[in-house]
C-alpha cells in the first residue's frame, strides 16, 4: 500500500513537472508528508529533485526531508544549494541527523557551514561528529530533556511546556542530580498521571539501562529491540547523560545492518563505502579459500575415479551436480537462519532446541527428495542396485549440508569470528568435499 502511494505521488508529479504546472506541484507538496516528498526525490534525477526541493517555502519541512533522504542524494542536495540556505537546514535538523551529514561532506565544506551554525548548535554537532557513525555517541541526539530529581510534577510539566517550541526529545523523561548524573527515568504518561505536588525522585526509576558512548550500534538495536524502548540514554564514563538514541535511529541502523550482513555473506561490500583495490582484496581471500576447496574436490574425483568404470564414472558425473545444488540450497537456507539469531544474539540460548528442529527438517526433506530420486531413477538407470545407493546418498546429503550450515556459523561466533563473513565459503567447501567423498563412497 505504501509503495502504492509513493508510485502515485511521482507519476502525478512527474506529469506535471512535464508541463511545467509547478504551482500545482507546490499545491500537492504542501498536503505531502516529509518522508514521502523524500520517497518522491529519491526518484528522481539530480536537476528535477533541486528543482521540486526549492519549490518548498518552509525551512522545517525541507530540514525535515534532508533527514529522510538517502545519504548519497542527502549530500548532493546539500551541495547544490547555496551556503546561508545549506546553514539553515542544517541548524533545523536533529543534531545527529546533522552530524551525520556534515560528516559526508568534504571537511572545508562542513567546517563553513559549522561556522555559519549558532555556536550552542555547532559545538552539539562538532561533538558528534567526534565519534564513530556506528557508536551510540555517533547515534545519540543531544535534544534530550532531563530534569533535575529535586523537582515536583508540576514543576516538570511547567518545564516541558516552557520549551514545548523546541525540538527535545520526550518519549521519557530522565531525572539526573546536581552533578548531571543520569539516576532516574519516567515516562510522560507517569509523570502526567501523577500528583502535581510529587517530586520526581519518588516517582523515577532507578534501574536504568543505558548505553555508553562507545557501544556498537548493534547492541544498541538489540537493547532496545528487546526492552522496546522509544529511546535510549547514553552515558559516559562518569554516568554523566551525553544524548539519548531514539527508535527511528535504531530502525535505521537494522536497516543500514541486514543490507551489510546480505553484503557479507558473500564476502562483498558496498562499492560506495571502499576502493575499488580495498574491495577487491577484501573478497579476494575467501576466493582462494574457494579455489583451494574446489581444487580438493578436483584430486578426490581424479584419485578415485580410477576405481571405476566408464559407465559408472559416467553416473557420477551426472549425479555432482544435484549433490551440489541440493546442499547449497539446503545448507545455505540452515546458515542464514544460524547468522541471523546469532545477529539476533538468540542462538546461543537456543542451539540445542534449534539444531534438533533442524534436524528434524533435514531428515523430512531427505526422505522426500530420496523418495522421488529413487521413484525416478529407475527410468534413466538400468542397474537397479543404483537406485537405493543413490537415493541415500542424496538423503545423507541433505542431512550434512543442513548440519553444517547450522554448526559452522555458531563455531565460527564461539571463537570470537565474524559468522556473517565466514559460513558461506566456509560451508561450500566443506559441503563440496563431503558430497564427492559421499557419491565416491557409497553409490556405485
Amino acid at each position: 500500500m505504501l509503495e502504492l502511494r509513493t508510485k502515485v505521488l511521482v507519476e502525478s508529479i512527474r506529469k506535471l513537472y512535464r508541463r511545467a504546472a509547478w504551482k500545482n506541484i507546490k499545491r500537492i507538496l504542501n498536503k505531502t508528508h516529509a518522508a514521502d516528498i523524500a520517497a518522491l526525490l529519491e526518484e528522481m534525477d539530480r536537476v528535477e529533485r533541486l528543482r521540486i526541493f526549492n519549490l518548498i517555502d518552509s525551512v522545517d519541512i525541507k530540514a525535515e526531508i534532508l533527514s529522510y533522504l538517502e545519504g548519497r542524494n542527502q549530500k548532493d542536495l546539500i551541495l547544490s544549494i547555496d551556503k546561508t540556505e545549506a546553514q539553515e537546514l542544517v541548524s533545523q535538523m536533529e543534531s545527529d541527523d546533522a552530524a551525520d551529514l556534515l560528516g559526508s561532506l568534504p571537511k572545508d565544506k562542513s567546517q563553513e557551514i559549522l561556522d555559519k551554525m549558532e555556536r550552542e548548535s555547532s559545538e552539539d554537532v562538532a561533538d558528534l561528529m567526534r565519534y564513530p557513525e556506528d557508536s551510540a555517541g555517533g547515534l545519540m541526539n543531544t535534544e534530550y530533556f532531563a530534569l533535575n530529581q529535586s523537582y515536583t510534577v508540576a514543576q516538570a510539566i511547567e518545564e516541558i511546556q516552557n520549551n514545548s517550541d523546541e525540538n527535545l526529545v520526550t518519549f521519557y523523561i530522565y531525572v539526573v542530580d546536581d552533578e548531571e548524573h543520569l539516576v532516574g527515568v519516567l515516562s510522560l504518561k507517569q509523570l502526567i498521571l501523577s500528583k502535581p505536588n510529587q517530586v520526581l525522585k519518588s516517582l523515577m526509576e532507578t534501574e536504568i539501562i543505558s548505553v555508553d558512548l562507545n557501544t556498537d550500534q548493534e547492541e544498541v538495536a538489540r537493547i532496545v529491540e528487546r526492552y522496546d524502548f522509544l529511546s535510549l540514554p547514553v552515558v559516559n564514563e562518569s554516568q554523566k547523560l551525553e544524548g539519548v538514541i531514539t527508535v527511528d535511529d535504531v530502525i535505521d541502523v537494522i536497516r543500514a545492518e541486514g543490507a551489510d550482513d546480505f553484503l557479507a555473506m558473500g564476502r562483498a561490500s558496498d562499492v560506495d563505502d571502499e576502493g575499488f583495490l580495498t574491495s577487491l582484496f577484501s573478497r579476494l581471500s575467501w576466493l582462494l579459500f574457494s579455489f583451494i576447496g574446489g581444487g580438493l574436490c578436483f584430486l578426490l574425483i581424479r584419485l578415485l575415479g580410477y576405481t571405476f568404470d566408464t559407465n559408472q564414472l559416467l553416473t557420477i558425473s551426472a549425479m555432482i551436480p544435484l549433490l551440489l545444488s541440493l546442499g547449497a540450497t539446503a545448507g545455505g537456507q540452515s546458515a542464514t537462519v544460524a547468522v541471523g539469531l546469532i545477529n539476533a544474539g538468540k542462538l546461543e540460548i537456543n542451539f540445542i532446541s534449534h539444531l534438533f528442529l533442524e534436524m528434524c527438517r533435514a531428515v523430512i526433506y531427505a526422505v522426500l527428495f530420496a523418495s522421488v530420486f529413487y521413484l525416478l531413477s529407475f527410468h534413466f538407470l538400468p542397474n537397479p542396485t543404483s537406485h537405493l545407493k543413490l537415493s541415500t546418498v542424496m538423503g545423507l546429503q541433505i542431512i550434512s549440508s543442513m548440519l553444517l550450515g547450522t554448526i559452522i556459523p555458531y563455531i565460527l561466533d564461539m571463537l570470537g569470528y565474524d559468522s556473517t563473513v565466514g559460513t558461506v565459503p566456509i560451508f561450500a567447501v566443506v559441503a563440496d568435499i563431503l558430497a564427492i567423498i559421499l557419491l565416491f563412497t557409497f553409490a556405485v
